[in-house]
């Protein structure tokens, strides 16, 4: 977990380099299921060099999945799915949605909720 999505840039080589290719570089023999969360892009109050939006740029590294919950259901079924899924996953949380309040349906408050 990081404190945001700007800070990964001092695990950037191990996150792109390393997680992202492990699993093809073994012939799909060893997974690397991983799962990198935080806040990214602009939150109001904070400095300009922690206000950058990763998404288009972690989303071109092949073997690195990445996804943008919106609501609480996406948010709760994506981290769900990122943490059993066999690949690196990011998920990059948009931090003006922090507090922000979301109905969730009764399927989604099920302990088996997930979004594939």
């Amino acid at each position: 977990e990081f404190m945001t999505f700007n800070f990964a840039m001092q695990a950037i080589d191990q996150i792109i380099n390393s997680a992202a290719k492990t699993h093809y570089m073994s012939g799909g023999i060893q997974p690397c299921n991983i799962t990198f969360r935080g806040p990214n892009g602009f939150a109001a109050g904070v400095a300009a060099q922690h206000s950058q939006d990763y998404t288009a740029w972690y989303g071109s590294i092949p073997g690195l999945k990445v996804v943008s919950p919106y609501s609480a259901e996406d948010a709760k079924g994506l981290l769900k799915a990122a943490i059993r899924d066999p690949n690196p996953v990011c998920v990059l949380e948009n931090e003006l949605l922090y507090g922000l309040p979301f109905q969730m349906s009764e399927e989604a408050q099920s302990d088996e909720f997930v979004i594939p």
